[in-house]
């Protein structure tokens, strides 16, 4: 079950990526890409004032074959992301809409 998760979330993740990159969404002029994440092992863990795991790992790769930059931070309220009932959004789907991460 756990291996199948791990397919599910990196199979995302790698769509994605892919997506963003074919909307022209990546294609600025940008020093590094803002990342934000939630911790949740064994996919993105604190090491001292790094994050290492599996998505952290996934990400690095994908930098280094697409060659980009890129800058991860703790989502700031710890979710993943709501919406309220006056469609504004939260957690990590509220810093993307808002542009604080990409």
């Amino acid at each position: 079950m756990q291996i199948r998760r791990i397919r599910m979330l990196s199979s995302f993740f790698v769509l994605s990526v892919g997506f963003f990159l074919d909307m022209g969404v990546c294609t600025e002029v940008q020093s590094e890409l803002r990342i934000t994440t939630i911790k949740q092992e064994p996919y993105a863990m604190s090491k001292g004032s790094q994050m290492e795991g599996f998505c952290m790992d996934l990400l690095s790769e994908v930098a280094k074959k697409l060659g980009f930059k890129f800058k991860v931070q703790l989502v700031k309220d710890a979710s993943y992301g709501r919406q309220d009932e006056d469609g504004n959004w939260n957690g990590m789907i509220g810093e993307v809409v808002r542009g604080v991460s990409t």
